[in-house]
């Protein structure tokens, strides 16, 4: 446990620090926050100190996804979420993981308070490691029953993919941005990761009753092996999904860039550096398109980064290699689903497999 636990606590702390660091310190940030609350009908709740959190969180959502950069963005954003957060899901159903590793929602929750960057950082990271420690050799503590797999994946597809596909699709509808209608879904977004652990756990009862025996004519060995291969077919086929559901938006994303003439370099820097100063007269709601469209691409990159790290500690640089080339020609959502699932095949190889005679 020690080496890797180590090293995501002395890499991942000090990346999610400065990771929160950075957004707290943004320019135009405390511009958005003095309008708060009772600002563009963020007026919830009736309590105060609750109403101005939540118009905080708004103000970023909606001016990201309000803005013509800062929706593409935050469509790739969600599907790398919604990656994450089914990798989330399957190592923390796997047999020898811990309580903590297995809270689905609190991750979740976790992420939409202090940004997927920093979680995926600075407590998952950790988190995974304090619970796997540096053997991933021992197959059985990486089993996963078929029922838990598949659950993860209509959890993840009902309870988040579902709610984000209403908040996102949501300025294409017509209604007008900024309404109250758009606020209350990019509130009850946020309670998302709540819906997910109850769609998990009913799923899986659901789909446990439905499972039939294994042979057992094909003898103790033959069943051993056929559940490792089952079980690894079912991970494998949540992050392919994904990927494949990902790489879709992927491109969609480009042609809907390219037609708006933002699919160049020139923009992404401009977003990266908030323009570097060029801007200089510029009202409220401009900076924060500007803010909140950055603060969403390096969210998505820290993120993204800290998915790579995790691959490097797993996988080596193989696995660095695979992330990269899957991110570049099929999207950062499915390169991180493409890793995972070739991850799988070696957590779960029968090759590995060692069966006791005597047990």
């Amino acid at each position: 446990m020690v080496k890797k636990f180590l090293l995501a606590v002395a890499v991942g702390a000090p990346v999610a620090v400065m990771t929160i660091k950075h957004f707290t310190s943004l320019p135009w940030g405390n511009d958005l926050d003095a309008l708060c609350p009772g600002y563009k009908n963020t007026d919830l709740t009736g309590h105060d100190g609750l109403d101005n959190l939540l118009c905080k969180v708004i103000n970023i959502f909606t001016h990201a996804i309000n803005d013509p950069l800062g929706q593409i963005i935050s469509w790739l954003l969600l599907g790398l979420f919604a990656s994450v957060l089914a990798i989330w899901g399957v190592e923390g159903s796997r047999v020898k993981a811990n309580l903590l590793l297995s809270s689905l929602a609190l991750w979740g929750m976790a992420a939409n308070l202090f940004t997927l960057s920093a979680v995926m950082f600075g407590l998952w990271l950790p988190a995974y490691y304090f619970c796997y420690g540096d053997d991933n050799s021992n197959i059985p503590n990486y089993g996963i029953p078929s029922a838990r797999s598949t659950a993860v994946l209509v959890a993840v597809v009902v309870g988040f993919i579902f709610p984000s596909l209403a908040m996102l699709l949501f300025p294409d509808l017509g209604d007008a941005p900024w309404s109250h209608t758009q606020t209350i879904i990019v509130a009850l977004w946020q309670l998302a990761p709540l819906v997910v652990m109850p769609i998990y756990v009913f799923s899986t009862s659901t789909f446990a009753c439905m499972e039939e025996p294994l042979d057992p004519r094909i003898g103790r060995e033959g069943r051993e092996r056929r559940r490792v291969a089952d079980q690894k077919s079912g991970v494998e086929t949540v992050h392919l999904v994904l990927a494949f559901a990902n790489a879709v938006l992927y491109y969609i994303m480009i042609f809907r860039a390219s037609g708006r003439g933002l699919f160049n370099w020139e923009t992404l820097v401009d977003a990266w550096t908030l323009h570097s100063g060029k801007l200089t007269i510029l009202s409220i709601e401009q900076r924060g398109h500007i803010d909140a469209t950055h603060f969403f691409l390096v969210d998505l990159l820290v993120a993204w980064a800290g998915v790579g790290f995790w691959a490097l500690l797993e996988s080596g640089l193989v696995g660095v290699f695979i992330l990269v080339v899957g991110t570049i020609f099929t999207g950062p959502g499915a390169g991180v689903s493409l890793y995972a699932a070739y991850r799988e095949s070696h957590v779960q190889d029968n090759d590995r497999l060692v069966v006791k005679k005597n047990e």
